[in-house]
């Protein structure tokens, strides 16, 4: 129940529902771990959501920490005004999924030593600050979010419906970018945290976030200017990268050092790898200036696709070891993970903490990137060498 997922940026996952003492926990838990400075908290606009928000102020105020309350929410948007406001962190709060998830200085998941931090201090026993924490209404910015998202959008939007099961993200995304119809050739849909986009027409069938964050991130590229994508993003940008004597950065969900910094620092400030109303907006320009159509954009992508998963696995010490097969290769994937190579493509494997893993495969069909996911995990769980 107390333990950090990386991959959802989750602190707390109470099926039952939450608590204001597992809330107000939480935020003494975050003070504690971060030890110093403010931080941001949002929510779900409802009033569950929000009693269960300001329990989390009151959590990070004894323990000596400021709040910043942004109020009704999504957590892309609480990703973008964190390092915005210069703040330590970030909490989101969602009592009908019943979660409180938290966010690093630059808006990115926190690393696994600050996550494993937070999870000692939700189990011990914590005195409150000599002094307590202040509480400042920071609902207004909200506004600064939006003004930004506008300058990412073309005047008008033709031929594209934006859809989204939120309907503040619903109503924020269209209003910026001014679509009317959901009769289009076109259409985006967001989900409900604002952090995955997926496409749609008649000619491609759904593309997945993945493959649209390849698209901006080609294009980027193509402009001459860096990018920094996730770490599971497909490989063909590294090599893109190198062609225009450019850098594809890549940024870890549950880094165990700081390997990645300049990659997140990128991040930070280039939104649309890491927010989906940035990307449909960036893809809209993009579609925009090359006056193409969808299709024709898509058609620019490599054959390519990436089949992700995640797991409980136990690594062997012995596979901290590089190790080559006859058909395969084995070994450490820069400081955090690992990544297993073979003929039909690859396969990242990323820790998550408490022993969970993501896998990403990476080949030129669906079946077989399943198919190199399970591999992975069998390969991994028999502890052969």
């Amino acid at each position: 129940m107390y333990s950090y997922d990386a991959d959802s940026a989750a602190f707390i996952k109470r099926a039952q529902g939450l608590t204001a003492s597992d809330c107000a926990r939480a935020g003494a838990a975050v003070g504690a771990a971060f030890g110093r400075g403010r931080v941001g908290v949002a929510c779900r606009n409802d009033e569950y959501s929000r009693a269960c928000a300001d329990a989390v102020c009151a959590g990070l105020r004894v323990s000596g920490v400021n709040a910043w309350s942004f109020g009704a929410s999504f957590e892309s948007q609480l990703s973008f005004l964190v390092p915005f406001s210069s703040l330590n962190a970030g909490v989101f709060v969602c009592a009908g999924e019943g979660t409180v998830s938290i966010f690093g200085e630059n808006g990115l998941s926190v690393s696994a030593a600050l996550g494993r931090r937070a999870e000692d201090f939700m189990q011990a026993e914590l005195s409150p600050a000599p002094s307590c924490g202040r509480l400042f209404d920071m609902s207004a910015m909200g506004m600064l979010y939006r003004d930004e998202l506008m300058h990412h959008v073309p005047y008008s939007v033709s031929d594209c419906a934006i859809l989204s099961s939120d309907p503040t993200i619903s109503a924020l995304i269209n209003d910026c970018m001014r679509t009317t119809s959901n009769e289009r050739a076109l259409t985006l849909r967001i989900n409900r945290r604002g952090t995955s986009l997926s496409a749609y027409t008649e000619k491609t069938g759904v593309v997945p976030f993945v493959k649209l964050i390849a698209l901006c991130g080609m294009y980027e590229l193509e402009s001459g200017r860096d990018i920094s994508v996730p770490y599971d993003s497909p490989a063909f940008l590294d090599d893109l990268a190198r062609s225009y004597g450019r850098t594809a950065y890549r940024y870890l969900s549950a880094p165990s050092d700081g390997s990645d910094n300049v990659a997140r620092r990128l991040a930070a400030r280039q939104f649309w790898s890491r927010d989906a109303l940035f990307t449909a907006a960036k893809l809209v320009c993009i579609l925009e200036e090359k006056n193409m159509t969808f299709p024709e954009l898509y058609s620019l992508l490599p054959p390519l696709f990436v089949y992700s998963t995640t797991a409980q696995l136990e690594l062997p010490p012995d596979y901290l070891d590089e190790f080559e097969g006859e058909n395969f290769s084995f070994g450490r994937d820069g400081a955090n993970g690992f990544v297993l190579v073979e003929k039909r493509g690859k396969t990242h494997i990323s820790p998550l903490g408490n022993g969970r893993f993501r896998l990403t495969a990476q080949s030129f069909d669906e079946e077989t990137a399943r198919e190199l996911c399970a591999e992975a995990q069998a390969f991994i769980s028999s502890g052969a060498k």
